[in-house]
């Protein structure tokens, strides 16, 4: 008996657990960052509450930083590309030399970006924010 359980609960460990990485952090007025597998870490806006099923992507993936207040989130992102190792996937791997960071408005759910970390940093002075990048784990 001990056994024929052993031979079934290996294959569990071997497969792993899909989706016990993904996650949901809030950023506040219905804002949240959107975890659904590694590359896959975005920004979302849910604009039906009551329901809570109507996402909007605001800032695609791949999400590595985010901070907010009360009125804005900012961000920085990795862009995706074709996964060069195999080129007949649709799958998209990040693109380590393609960062760019954004800004939210809240109050208008606009997403400024994608913005070189030039542009940037003008617009946190414009915009007078005092925020500082955190990596998207440390909202987990």
């Amino acid at each position: 008996m001990k056994k024929l359980l052993m031979i079934l609960t290996i294959p569990i460990f071997l497969t792993g657990c899909a989706g016990l990485g993904d996650y949901q952090a809030d950023l506040g007025e219905n804002y949240q960052i959107f975890r659904s597998s590694a590359d896959n870490v975005k920004i979302t806006y849910n604009n039906d509450t009551e329901n809570n099923s109507s996402y909007q992507n605001v800032i695609p993936e791949k999400v590595i930083a985010v901070n907010y207040n009360e009125n804005c989130i900012i961000a920085k992102q990795v862009g995706m590309k074709r996964n060069e190792e195999n080129p007949n996937s649709e799958y998209e791997v990040p693109d380590e030399t393609d960062q760019n960071h954004w800004i939210v408005e809240k109050s208008t759910t606009a997403a400024i970006g994608p913005l070189n970390e030039e542009e940037y940093n003008l617009k946190l002075d414009e915009l007078n924010l005092d925020l500082e990048l955190k990596s998207v784990e440390s909202f987990r």
